[in-house]
């Protein structure tokens, strides 16, 4: 990864330098490593080496649940002005199934 992966910025919009960051606001640092580590523990470890702020992530996946179950009675899905089931030709380009 290079150092551009990461741009830290204060309440204005200017960039300050991460080994600042670190030197100046460490909790910030702290604060965010356990999101990072979520999404991807290697980007929480670059930003510790960047910033200089050693933290303990817990990178272990978190336990899903079982999720949901839905039932949908039978003709429940038909358009009210045809009473036609809906296509997949006539969905808008936003819907994800």
């Amino acid at each position: 990864m290079n150092s551009g992966v990461f741009d830290w910025q204060d309440e204005h919009g200017n960039s300050l330098a991460l080994v600042d960051l670190g030197k100046n606001g460490p909790e910030k640092v702290r604060n965010l490593m356990p999101l990072l580590a979520r999404v991807n523990p290697a980007l929480a470890q670059h930003l510790s080496r960047l910033t200089g702020v050693k933290v303990d992530t817990d990178d272990r996946r978190p336990n899903c649940g079982p999720g949901i179950k839905i039932e949908i009675p039978g003709d429940s899905l038909v358009e009210t002005g045809t009473n036609n089931l809906p296509s997949t030709s006539q969905r808008s380009s936003t819907f994800q199934p």
